[in-house]
Parts: C-alpha cells; sequence; structure tokens
C-alpha cells in the first residue's frame, strides 16, 4: 500500500509541475496497477468465453430434447454476442422453426442460404429438406431442392450422407440412373435404407442381380430395426417394401398386419392396399389371364383399404374389358356379392358397369347400396351423385346434397367439382354452375362436353363473347376427336 501511496503522491506532483522527473518515484505503483488491469480483462475475457460456451451447450441440448423456448433464449444471446456466427443464427432459426414461428424461421434461413448460393452449408441442406416436405413435385421445386443439396455438399455440409441420398432419389424419381446410382451407392454406407432405392433403380434398369441383392440387404437392415423397436413404422414399412421387391407378397403382408394389430395404426391399411395392388399387378404379368386371381387381390386391398380409388379405377376398368375378361370379372363381383363378401367397391364397380349398359334402375340399386356400406367414400358418393342426377325424372336435390358431402372434404378435387357443377346446370343455378365449371376446367381443358355446358351457361348468363368462345372451342375438340377415330 506505500507503493501505492507513493505513487499517488508522486503522480499529483507531476500533474501541477509537469515535470517528467517527478514521475519517476510512480513508475513501480503504475507498473503494478497496469499489471492488475491486464489481469482483470483477462479474467473477464475468460469467463466470457466460458459463459458463451455454456449457452452453445445448452442452446444444443434444448434443441435436442425440443425445449424450443429455453433454446431460443439461448441463441438469442449468443446472436447478441455474436451476430455474425452463423452456427449461433442458424440454431436460432431452427429454435424458432420448433416454436412454429415459421415466419421468423424462413427469414432466418432465406439469409443464412440465398436460393442462389453461398452462405451456410446446414441451413442449405434444411431448405432442400423443407422443400421436400412441403413444395410439391412441381419441376420448379425440385430443381429448386437440387440447388439446395448441391450447395449443401459444395459448402461441405457435416451431413453429406443425407444430402448425397436426397439428392440420389430425386435423380432416380427423375429417372437420371446413372447420378442416382452415383449419389446413392456414396450415401448407403451410412444410410443402409437407401439399399431400397438402390434396389429399385436396379430393377428398373433391368439388372435383376444387383436389385436383388439389394432388396436382400434392405430386408436385413429393416428386419434389425423392427426387432429392436417393434412400434417403428418407418421401419416396418421399409421391410414391407422390400418385400415386394423380392416378390414376396405374403411376407409383407404379415408384416403390416402385425403392425396395425400392434398400433391400429391406419396407415398400414393402405400400405396392405399397396401391397395387394403390386399382388394383382405381378399376377397379371406372370398369369395375364388369370382375371379372376387379379380380382381376388384387389378384393382384399378394399377390403382392407374402402376408400382407395386406384383399386377401384382398377377393378371398373376390368369390366370395361371386352368378350371373357369382362364376363369373369363381373361374374367374380356377383358371386362375391352372393357369399356375402361384396363390399361398397363391389356395389360400386357393378353401379357403374350397369350404368354403362344403360340400365339404370339396375346401377341405381348398387350405387345406393354402396354408399349404405360406405357413406364416407368420396368416390361412391360423387358416382351416385351422377346417377341421381341422370335418373328418370332426376332426383336433383339429394343429388346436390350428396355431391356438397363429399366436396367439404375434398373442396378441390376437380372431379367433385364437375359433378357438381352438372347438377346446378341441371337445376339451372346458372352462376353456381359457372363457378364449379371454371374451378373444374383445367383438370378436364380437352373435354367437349364442358365447354359445351360452359358455352350454355354464359349464354344464360348474357355473356356471348365468353358463350362464343367455348362453342367453339368444344367444335375444335370434336373435330380433333373425329379425326383420331378415322382409320
Amino acid at each position: 500500500m506505500k507503493i501505492f501511496a507513493r505513487g499517488t503522491l508522486a503522480v499529483r506532483r507531476w500533474w501541477l509541475t509537469r515535470q517528467w522527473s517527478l514521475l519517476l518515484p510512480a513508475l513501480p505503483a503504475l507498473l503494478a496497477v497496469a499489471g492488475t488491469l491486464t489481469v482483470i480483462g483477462f479474467t473477464l475475457a475468460v469467463d466470457e468465453r466460458d459463459i458463451m460456451a455454456r449457452y452453445e451447450r445448452e442452446a444444443e441440448e434444448y434443441l435436442k430434447a425440443k425445449q424450443y423456448d429455453a433454446a431460443l433464449t439461448c441463441y438469442e444471446r449468443l446472436t447478441l454476442a455474436a451476430p455474425q456466427s452463423r452456427e449461433a443464427l442458424y440454431g436460432l432459426a431452427l429454435a424458432c422453426a420448433g416454436k412454429k414461428e415459421q415466419e421468423r424461421a424462413l427469414l432466418l434461413m432465406k439469409e443464412l442460404a440465398p436460393h442462389e448460393g453461398g452462405g451456410y452449408a446446414e441451413a442449405h441442406l434444411w431448405w432442400a429438406k423443407h422443400l421436400i416436405q412441403t413444395g410439391g413435385t412441381s419441376k420448379e421445386n425440385l430443381d429448386l431442392v437440387e440447388r439446395h443439396l448441391l450447395h449443401a455438399l459444395e459448402m461441405r455440409t457435416k451431413d453429406a450422407e443425407t444430402a448425397n441420398g436426397l439428392l440420389g432419389e430425386l435423380y432416380l424419381s427423375r429417372g437420371e440412373l446413372d447420378k442416382a446410382e452415383d449419389r446413392l451407392r456414396w450415401a448407403v454406407g451410412e444410410n443402409p435404407q437407401l439399399h431400397l432405392r438402390l434396389a429399385q433403380l436396379y430393377y428398373t434398369r433391368g439388372d435383376q442381380i444387383n436389385g436383388r441383392n439389394s432388396a436382400e440387404q434392405a430386408v436385413r437392415f429393416f428386419q434389425a430395426w423392427t426387432k429392436s423397436e417393434l412400434h417403428a413404422r418407418s421401419g416396418r414399412l421399409g421391410l414391407a417394401d422390400a418385400y415386394i421387391m423380392l416378390g414376396d407378397f405374403p411376407s409383407a403382408i404379415k408384416e403390416l398386419q402385425e403392425g396395425l394389430n400392434a398400433t391400429n395404426d391406419q396407415e398400414y391399411r393402405r400400405a396392405m392396399a399397396r401391397v395387394y395392388i403390386g399382388w394383382s399387378e405381378h399376377v397379371a404379368k406372370t398369369k395375364p389371364n388369370s382375371v379372376g386371381d387379379q380380382l381376388n387381390y384387389m378384393e382384399k386391398g378394399l377390403a382392407i383399404d374402402p376408400d382407395n380409388h386406384e383399386l377401384v379405377l382398377r377393378i371398373w376398368s376390368m369390366l370395361q374389358l371386352k368378350g371373357k375378361e369382362s364376363e369373369k370379372a363381373y361374374a367374380v363381383l356377383r358371386k362375391q356379392l352372393s357369399s356375402g363378401k361384396g363390399t361398397a367397391l363391389t356395389h360400386l364397380a357393378l353401379g357403374m358397369h350397369a350404368w354403362d349398359e344403360g340400365k339404370q334402375e339396375e346401377a341405381l340399386v348398387h350405387l345406393e347400396q354402396a354408399y349404405k356400406l360406405a357413406p364416407s367414400m368420396a368416390l361412391v358418393a360423387n358416382n351416385l351423385a351422377w346417377v341421381l342426377a341422370n335418373t328418370k325424372p332426376p332426383q336433383l336435390q339429394r343429388a346436390l346434397t350428396l355431391i356438397n358431402s363429399v366436396l367439404e372434404r375434398w373442396p378441390n378435387e376437380p372431379m367433385f367439382r364437375d359433378t357438381r357443377a352438372y347438377i346446378h346446370y341441371r337445376m339451372e343455378n346458372w352462376k353456381e354452375a359457372l363457378n364449379d365449371y371454371q374451378a373444374a376446367l383445367p383438370a378436364y381443358a380437352h373435354t367437349p362436353n364442358i365447354h359445351e355446358r360452359l358455352s350454355e351457361v354464359y349464354r344464360k348468363l348474357n355473356l356471348k363473347v365468353m358463350s362464343d368462345e367455348h362453342a367453339q372451342r368444344a367444335q375444335e375438340l370434336r373435330a380433333e376427336m373425329n379425326k383420331k377415330k378415322k382409320p
């Protein structure tokens, strides 16, 4: 303390006289003060680094545990302390996404990973996954997915296996098999489930040996997964797909049935219906004349998943065949009804067949039975509404009630909007018919009937120009159809 006292007195004398010789006695004290301040500053800097490191650890742990509020607090403090830290900004974006603060999350991700490139690798990978989940399968969206995945790999993402795997699946969906194989083979070591995609690729090429080898490896991987996690839906669905690749349809059904029994997860029903579709296709290829067996598997699929439109359309298409095939399909369905095994879709197929044959009363009986058995079945209700609108006399109000119930669940389905438009057309509700026809038109732009009805609707609404436009388009389409019919 004496040193500091003498130092203070010397500094005061120097301040009054500005004689540098008087400052010499204060040097030891000044050096001591400087050393002390240096130690204090270093200690504070170390403490701040420790605090930031602790925030980073806690933020990562909270994020992993899906405690997004706590993670958000930590990452906000980190970004305040280090606003240029991409890792902290990325963590903040993930926490925002976890809290469903989607707009803020997207803004942060755009800052971190612009679509044109540059930025942070992990954010590019996040964008690719986000676009796959939310952006649909349009060419523009898939091109953007590809761009982000390539940026992520160029910038050395920590999860290159996932990025390559996603690129491989993208190229496979486009039919770019060589590119797909390169990416999938790169990623399959860390992601063995990709053996399933490799099997698909090889079978597409006609490479049966490598296709089977990859499918068998996929089976082993998914079997181990489902044994360790009984309720692992993704693992069980993957195992069923691998069995389908091998043509082992009974094993696929067995796995999915076990999953359904254990969890009552309705996704297993939809998956089992897809297996029966594949089984039916397999029979069609190996035994082309076995229409009865094909229908048998389709009927089993319908029993599991009655709302499966694809199965309905397949059965109906068989009934459209001429000759023995159609007769067999019709006989099988009749037999199923007489033995008490008929489903709503069986009645639907028979009802639509009767309608095509001009047997309106028979069609109405079958379609009404179908709707009673499955009142929530959209396609049944749609077809029954169409039949009711065309009976003699037409039951238009009942038909409108039915199709409205369908559109409450599927408001944007063009087929259902077209049906309601037709019913409004028959009821002379011109404005309502116009609204529904306009909604259905993109899907039926090459159908002359819809243009003819739109022409009539516009005429009733005193819109002559638009009426003439659709009338002309209907004539053009009919002329094109007539040309195609000529030998």
